[in-house]
C-alpha cells in the first residue's frame, strides 16, 4: 500500500445465516457496507490520521423488521 496523506475507512457489513427468516446469503450487503461508509466518513477526520486505516466490521445477528432506519 503507497503512503497517503489520508486516513482510510474501510466497512464491511455481514448478516450471520440466522438473521433473516429466510436462510442464506443477504445480497445486499455490499450496498449497506457502502451505506455505513457514508455514515461514518463524516464522523471520522481521516486527515488527522495520515497512514492508518480503520476497519468498521459489522455483524447483524438478527433482522427481523426494517433493514434500515427512518431518520427523524
Amino acid at each position: 500500500m503507497m503512503y497517503s496523506d489520508t486516513g482510510r475507512l474501510n466497512c464491511n457489513v455481514s448478516y450471520t445465516t440466522f438473521a433473516t427468516p429466510v436462510r442464506g446469503q443477504v445480497s445486499d450487503h455490499k450496498e449497506y457496507s457502502s451505506m455505513l461508509h457514508k455514515a461514518l466518513e463524516g464522523a471520522i477526520i481521516l486527515e488527522s490520521f495520515p497512514k492508518t486505516t480503520v476497519d468498521v466490521f459489522a455483524l447483524v445477528l438478527q433482522s427481523s423488521g426494517s433493514k434500515l432506519t427512518i431518520p427523524c
